[in-house]
């Protein structure tokens, strides 16, 4: 019986020796199934800041007159476009130049102009007229005052508007800035687009559950800088804080933006690097006393 006894715990350790060692691994086998399953979450990593391109994606302000490319520029669009002198609207909206120009009519007394401002009937008219008479039909300049009133009054009935961040370009009635043209801009603004949906949304709530909020915002720029990774389908893998606005409750809402926003389908081929991810800076900022505004950096391509 002893005999037997002792066998039996021999063999009670050996199927537990076996079953460990099963169990061990087993486990093995499973940690890089796990590691992999692990990479396909989306990661919120906060990064120190670093050093950035200064390239800026700005949106589209209409085709230009004339597409000649401007010698320096910091910014990138949809268009080469050269100005003389750079301004954003003063109105914050999505960009768009809605003012109507009111053409002045040239005073010749006061601008020595040469030139007769005649319609075309005054002009037919004016055929069968001795020239002693023909300067009788020439017509009186408008008055300067009621023109800069109308061009007020359409000012105010459809102001210019833009969201892009441009904190040392002078304020005017519209937004005129030197631009060279980027091969993906649209890409870039059809995720602008999309991101600026939720990212407004997610102010709102903002609003609404921080009372105070609307005077925090108005004593300084708040400005969270992301890093983003895409797969190359357009999914949404990765989002760097790499600096913080100072707000939690904004950063946070920059985030969700992207994550509300994801997918971004089919990004340009020569976007996507080596490693099969696009890679892209974008800054959600808010602005004192304008709002809200998405700054779009040029990222590494």
């Amino acid at each position: 019986m002893k005999f037997l006894s002792s066998k039996n715990n021999k063999d009670r350790i050996l199927i537990l020796s076996i079953t460990i060692s099963l169990l061990f691994h087993a486990g093995l086998l499973l940690i890089p199934l796990h590691l992999k399953k692990q990479e396909e979450v989306l990661r919120i990593v906060r990064l120190d800041p670093e050093t950035l391109p200064e390239k800026q994606v700005i949106d589209d302000e209409g085709k230009p007159l004339s597409e000649e490319t401007p010698d320096e520029t910091r910014f990138l669009s949809k268009h080469n476009r050269k100005v003389e002198q750079e301004t954003k609207a003063r109105h914050s909206g999505p960009t768009q130049n809605n003012n109507v120009q009111v053409k002045r009519l040239v005073d010749p007394q006061e601008e020595n102009a040469t030139k007769k401002i005649l319609n075309k009937d005054d002009m037919l008219l004016a055929l069968h007229k001795p020239e002693a008479q023909r300067q009788t039909l020439e017509k009186k300049p408008e008055n300067k005052t009621e023109e800069s009133l109308v061009e007020k009054t359409f000012s105010s009935l459809n102001p210019s508007t833009t969201d892009d961040y441009l904190p040392d370009v002078e304020e005017s009635e519209e937004t005129a800035l030197n631009s060279k043209e980027f091969l993906f801009y649209s890409f870039y603004a059809r995720i602008k687009e999309k991101l600026r949906v939720h990212w407004t949304d997610n102010l709102k709530t903002i609003m609404r559950e921080q009372q105070a909020y609307r005077t925090i915002a108005s004593n300084q720029d708040y400005i969270t800088k992301l890093r983003i990774q895409l797969r190359d389908n357009g999914e949404l893998k990765n989002v760097f804080v790499i600096a913080s606005s100072g707000d939690t409750s904004l950063d946070n809402a920059a985030v969700r933006a992207f994550e509300q926003a994801a997918p971004f389908p089919n990004p340009p081929k020569n976007m996507i690097e080596s490693d099969g991810s696009v890679k892209l800076r974008w800054d959600f900022i808010i602005e004192a006393n304008r709002g809200s505004r998405i700054k779009v950096l040029l990222s590494r391509i």
